[in-house]
C-alpha cells in the first residue's frame, strides 16, 4: 500500500505541471499512443512456386507532449502464418514524433486456401519527461495502448500437373489411329476445373495435313485438391499419304478458372503420317533399301537355299516320272492270243459242226499207238 500511495503521489507531481501546459500545448499532456495501418486485410500467395510473403505497412504515432517507449505486438489465431516486425520494436518516439513500420506474413507454400483473423497492439511501456528527464513505467496505464485488428488471407492457387509414359515421337501408317494416354493431378490448394486438350494452332496444323480426331481435341475434369484421372485423346491419321508428313503439336493442361497463363503445362509430341506402302507382294520397295549389309548376307543365303532345294525337287520329280514310264514297259501285259479262233478262221471251220460228244471217249484212246 505504502508504494502504491508513493506512486500516486509522483504521479501527480508529473502531472500537475503538464496540466497547466496543456494550454499552449498541441499533443495530449498524459501518454498516447495511435497505430494506423495502410491495409488491415492483406493477402498472400502460397503457390510453392510463386511464394511470397504478404506485407502491411503501418505507422505508429506518439500523440502526447513527451517522449515514449513503445512496443509493437500481434496476435494471430493460425499458427501456419508468422508475423514479424522491421524494424522490431521497442520504438523510441518523441513527443508528436511518428515511426514508420512495415509488419510481413509469411507463410508455407501449399497452404490451403483460407481467411485468418490477427491483430496489432502498440503499447506504451514508459514516458520520460522534464528537462532533467525522468522516466515512468506506463505499461498497462490509462491511455497507453491501440489496437487494430485485420485478417490475412493465403489465395487460392491452381497448379494442374500433367503427365505422359509416351513422350516420344509417333509414326502411324494411313489411316492408323494413335491414343495419346495422358494423366492429369490437381496439385492445387483448392477445387479446380482442369482442361486437357491439343492447342488451337496444333489442331490446325493436323487438319490441315489431313489428320482428324476420334471425337474432340480437348477433355475437361472437375477434381478436388490431389484429385487424379487418367484419360485419352485419340488421333487418327490421314487415309492416304503420297509423301511422309510430320506434324508437330502441343497437349496442353490449364485451369478453367484461372485467368493467367502462368498456371499451364504442356508437352511438345511429335506425330508422323508414313508414306502409303507400295511394292510386291506385300513388301515395300522402300524399305529395301533401309536393309543393312547383314540382312542382305541373310536373305540371300536364305534365298539361294530355297533356289538348291526347289531345284532338288523339280530333279527328283523328273527321274520319279521317267521310272514309272519305263516300268509301265516292262510289266505290259501281253495280249492274249485266241489260236483256236485264229486256226478256225484260216480253215473255214464251224464249231458248230462238231461233235464235241466224242471227247468222251478219250479214255478208251490208245495213245501208246502214237
Amino acid at each position: 500500500m505504502a508504494a502504491r500511495a508513493s506512486m500516486m503521489v509522483l504521479l501527480s507531481l508529473v502531472l500537475i505541471p503538464l496540466l497547466s501546459l496543456a494550454v499552449s500545448a498541441q499533443n495530449a499532456p498524459v501518454p498516447a499512443v495511435d497505430i494506423e495501418c495502410l491495409d488491415m486485410n492483406p493477402e498472400m500467395n502460397v503457390h510453392p512456386e510463386f511464394l511470397q510473403p504478404a506485407y502491411m505497412y503501418c505507422t505508429i504515432h506518439n500523440d502526447s507532449y513527451h517522449k515514449e517507449e513503445i512496443k509493437l505486438e500481434s496476435e494471430i489465431d493460425d499458427n501456419a502464418f508468422a508475423i514479424s516486425m522491421t524494424p522490431a520494436g521497442p520504438y523510441d518516439i518523441e513527443g508528436g514524433g511518428e515511426m514508420e513500420v512495415m509488419v510481413t506474413f509469411t507463410g508455407s507454400g501449399r497452404m490451403d486456401a483460407k481467411t485468418v483473423d490477427f491483430d496489432l497492439m502498440a503499447t506504451v511501456m514508459s514516458v520520460t519527461i522534464g528537462g532533467d528527464p525522468i522516466t515512468i513505467p506506463w505499461s498497462g496505464m490509462p491511455g497507453g495502448t491501440s489496437n487494430k485488428s485485420g485478417t490475412i488471407t493465403s489465395l487460392v492457387y491452381h497448379k494442374p500437373v500433367l503427365d505422359m509414359n509416351d513422350k516420344g515421337p509417333r509414326s502411324l501408317e494411313p489411316n492408323q489411329e494413335s491414343i495419346l494416354t495422358f494423366s492429369i493431378l490437381n496439385d492445387g490448394n483448392y477445387d479446380d476445373q482442369l482442361e486437357v486438350g491439343i492447342t488451337k494452332d496444333s489442331v490446325s496444323a493436323l487438319e490441315d495435313a489431313g489428320f482428324r480426331f476420334a471425337g474432340d481435341s480437348f477433355s475437361r475434369f472437375n477434381l478436388v485438391k490431389g484429385g487424379l484421372v487418367n484419360s485419352n485423346i485419340t488421333i487418327i491419321a490421314p487415309e492416304t499419304v503420297s509423301e511422309a508428313i510430320t506434324v508437330e503439336i502441343v497437349l496442353e493442361a490449364k485451369s478453367m478458372l484461372a485467368s493467367d497463363s502462368e498456371h499451364v503445362q504442356s508437352i511438345t509430341l511429335s506425330i508422323t503420317a508414313e508414306k502409303s506402302p507400295t511394292g510386291v507382294g506385300g513388301i515395300s520397295i522402300d524399305g529395301l533399301s533401309s536393309l543393312s549389309d547383314e540382312d542382305i548376307k541373310m536373305y540371300s543365303a536364305l534365298g539361294g537355299g530355297i533356289f538348291v532345294l526347289l531345284l532338288l525337287v523339280i530333279i527328283i520329280s523328273k527321274i520319279t516320272k521317267k521310272s514309272n514310264k519305263t516300268d509301265d514297259k516292262l510289266y505290259d501285259e501281253p495280249q492274249v492270243l485266241d489260236v483256236v479262233e485264229d486256226v478256225a478262221a484260216n480253215n473255214d471251220l464251224d464249231f458248230d459242226d462238231l461233235d464235241l460228244d466224242d471227247l468222251d471217249d478219250l479214255d478208251d484212246f490208245d495213245f501208246e499207238d502214237l
